[in-house]
């Protein structure tokens, strides 16, 4: 019995330490690799290598500082403008790869700076022209952010089961018999997150004993006659996706696991290589598997399951002026609100005495409270005639309208002078709120019980409705007076609502 005890534990005691060899192999090839990365990719912009997967790999795994960050941004703006928002007319993997990126830095790939990228991943016939490929990296890419609905992504699901192969996986092209671990692998990981599928269910289970067989006595994969790094990492991706140990015994050929086999393509300077050489693909894709088994092994998030993402755009000013208030705002039931913003600098007083809360505001004073509010960093998209470069209000009109807060009169003509109506005020307090990460009940039936209702534009209604559900704004007397002009105190008062109720403050 002593002796049987005995042996249990130096078994035991030999996985331990075999299992926690693993994940510090990892980390250390983690660290080595992403300054490799940042050397040998140092200015990423939209591109299939040095590019997005670098960009990915680094911010996912915590080693992406903001100097990086931004200056990817900055990058891929330029290219965006560049291409006047069309990244390419066929191949859809352009947008799938920079919304992911977007995501990954905390960006809104739907309204980044005016140009929204999500949009051509929703419509699945053109997405699709580019084949199965095209499909599997739209669905990780809205299902990254959680973009697009259930029947969007149930169209992609469907058309992706309707190419396996015979005896499961699959292939890049539907006139090939015999599946590719490639794809097969990158297709599980596309499938992970709709489990309750039982189409889904079942072609996983067959895919998984597919890749199982194909896995050569070295461990590793060949795709297409050759074996390379960049195969064994779309398995390691997949089967961290699938909340499966890179351990598993499924997937360990003479003793050698996924992680093995990709350890072996590493070179002395931290890189990659495809087959034999340093290879920069190589090392991005294998950067990003092995960042997608740490995360695994550390309980985080999946890779490209970016819904842990904190959206960056948003950075309210902190407290410049201490117990900061005016005469005129005393006894004011919206006094608290002008205070808070105004200790921030968000809003000022006339002068440093008087704030005039019952006087009205004009739409380039609007919009510059709303832009100071949310800390957004100017950008400018459009220019309005009627907004000179040399008004103090420039960057502010430019800015608001370029993060989608505010619209023109029309599409040269922005009216910057004249006071801004309660109704508009409120439609771009819900589009400011959109980019807080706010969004709830938007119904008319919210205007109902108000005396005049029937007098609130049609294109202001959503926006109206969104903040009084929201409690970010409460008509007075039973009437909203939609097109009177809103007061400064008002004003105050919604901004400060709207920061409140998204915890900003």
């Amino acid at each position: 019995m002593k002796k049987k005890l005995s042996l249990f534990l130096i078994i035991f005691t030999i996985s331990v330490l075999a299992a926690a060899k693993a994940a510090a192999i990892g980390a250390d090839v983690i660290e080595a690799t992403a300054e490799y990365l940042k050397t040998a990719v140092s200015s990423p912009s939209v591109s299939s290598i040095g590019g997005e997967w670098a960009v990915i790999g680094l911010v996912r795994s915590g080693k992406a500082d903001s100097a990086y960050v931004d200056g990817y941004l900055k990058n891929a703006l330029d290219y965006i403008k560049s291409k006047d928002g069309v990244l390419h007319s066929r191949k859809y993997t352009e947008y799938s790869r920079v919304v992911l990126a977007l995501t990954a830095c905390g960006k809104n790939p739907m309204d980044f700076y005016g140009y929204d990228l999500v949009s051509p991943l929703l419509d699945c016939e053109k997405t699709c022209f580019q084949g199965i490929n095209g499909a599997v990296w739209a669905l990780i890419a809205l299902d990254g952010g959680n973009y697009g609905n259930a029947e969007i992504k149930e169209k992609y699901v469907s058309y992706i089961l309707n190419l396996e192969k015979k005896g499961g996986g699959w292939s890049m092209s539907e006139n090939e018999d015999a599946p590719d671990a490639d794809v097969t692998a990158m297709v599980l990981t596309a499938l992970s997150k709709h489990p309750e599928n039982k189409g889904v269910k079942e072609a996983t289970g067959r895919a998984l004993g597919v890749l199982s067989s194909m896995q050569r006595e070295s461990g590793g994969y060949e795709s297409y006659g050759v074996q390379s790094s960049e195969s064994a990492s779309q398995v390691l991706v997949a089967l961290s996706a699938l909340g499966i140990p890179y351990t598993d015994e499924r997937f360990t050929k003479n003793g050698k696991n996924l992680v093995d086999v990709i350890l072996s393509y590493r070179q002395s300077d931290g890189s990659f290589a495809h087959e034999t050489k340093s290879d920069l693909m190589a090392t991005e894709q294998c950067f990003y598997a092995l960042v997608a088994a740490k995360r695994f092994e550390d309980g985080e998030n999946f890779l490209f399951d970016m819904s842990d993402v904190k959206k960056s755009i948003i950075s309210v000013p902190s407290v410049k002026y201490q117990n900061k208030t005016f005469d005129d705002i005393k006894g004011h039931k919206y006094r608290a609100s002008i205070e808070a913003l105004a200790c921030r600098g968000i809003i000022n007083g006339m002068n440093d005495r008087i704030f005039e809360p019952e006087s009205f505001m004009t739409r380039a004073q609007y919009a510059a409270i709303v832009v100071r509010a949310l800390g957004l960093e100017y950008i400018k998209t459009r220019e309005f005639s009627d907004v000179s470069a040399s008004a103090w209000y420039y960057s502010y009109v430019c800015t608001a309208f370029s993060y989608g807060i505010i619209n023109g009169v029309s599409d040269t003509e922005f009216d910057p002078e004249s006071y801004i109506s309660r109704e508009q005020a409120l439609v771009m307090i819900k589009r400011a709120a959109k980019l807080c990460g706010l969004s709830g009940n938007t119904q008319d039936d919210a205007l109902s019980e108000y005396k005049d209702a029937d007098k609130v534009s049609d294109w202001a209604k959503e926006g109206v409705a969104f903040c009084i559900k929201s409690g970010i704004f409460a008509p007075e007397n039973g009437k909203i007076e939609p097109k009177e002009s809103i007061k400064r105190a008002e004003i105050a008062d919604v901004i400060f609502k709207l920061l409140k109720g998204a915890k900003l403050i």
